[in-house]
């Protein structure tokens, strides 16, 4: 179930959702990482709107450039009292609610969109 030429500069959603429809352990994993990818997506656009870089954002923060870049990755788990500390850095505060479960395709839609908007290379102070 590698990627295919055919994949290559296709749509990644359409792809993505053909491989969970197929693979229904690599869907319940998606599903586990739901809270964890919704989290950062949140972050991530909440950065993208204050224009703030990781580096900015550590330094109100108090913190370095490398617990964010961590905070941000899908890899790391992160904390609910570091997520609320970025939250208050950017002037925001951090609501916790429990909701009925969406469809796991807006979900990928969501994160899809926030990590597109993630730059790719590092702004100039």
């Amino acid at each position: 179930m590698g990627i295919t030429q055919e994949h290559i500069g296709g749509d990644a959603l359409a792809y993505l959702r053909e491989l969970r429809a197929r693979d229904p352990a690599l869907q319940a994993e998606y599903e586990r990482l739901g809270p964890r990818w919704d989290a950062i997506s949140e972050i991530i656009r909440a950065r993208n709107r204050e224009g703030l870089t990781q580096r900015e954002l550590a330094e109100r923060m108090g913190v370095s450039q490398a617990v964010v870049s961590r905070l941000l990755s899908p890899q790391h788990s992160p904390r609910i009292d570091t997520i609320a500390a970025a939250a208050r850095a950017m002037g925001y505060d951090l609501e916790i609610r429990l909701v009925k479960r969406r469809a796991s395709a807006r979900r990928v839609a969501e994160t899809t969109e926030a990590y597109a908007a993630e730059p790719r290379k590092k702004r100039a102070k």
